[in-house]
């Protein structure tokens, strides 16, 4: 459990699918994570799809890896990716990751700008 107020993170290890570490700079309240400085959040998943709701409408652009790799440099860019990024311009749902069928394991990592809260992920199958 994330503890509110602004600290530093270390990432942790993902020993298991479904977990989630932070890493960088991170503020954390009751609605989201807010990006600090040198925020990152990886997170290995199960599913087929990967959409990402953010909670601000502070612009910026959220690099998108998938097993180390810039997703736009896989199949697997969601429509909202250009670059292995996504540019974020308000406070919505974002489609980051698309598999061609469901992917058992998979490790996708954001880069997050300063500012930019996500509020949570939703998976499909």
């Amino acid at each position: 459990r994330l503890l509110s107020g602004e600290r530093m993170y270390v990432p942790g290890k993902l020993d298991k699918v479904n977990q989630w570490t932070l890493g960088g700079t991170w503020r954390v309240s009751g609605e989201g994570v807010t990006a600090v400085a040198n925020s990152v959040l990886r997170i290995r998943v199960a599913a087929k799809d990967m959409y990402l709701v953010t909670g601000s409408d502070t612009g910026g652009s959220i690099g998108v890896t998938v097993d180390g790799k810039p997703v736009s440099q896989t199949p697997h860019a969601g429509s909202d990716i250009k670059d292995s990024a996504v540019a974020v311009t308000m406070a919505q749902l974002y489609k980051i990751v698309r598999f061609d069928s469901f992917t058992a394991d998979a490790t996708v990592e954001l880069r997050v700008p300063a500012g930019v809260q996500l509020n949570t992920f939703t998976f499909g199958s």
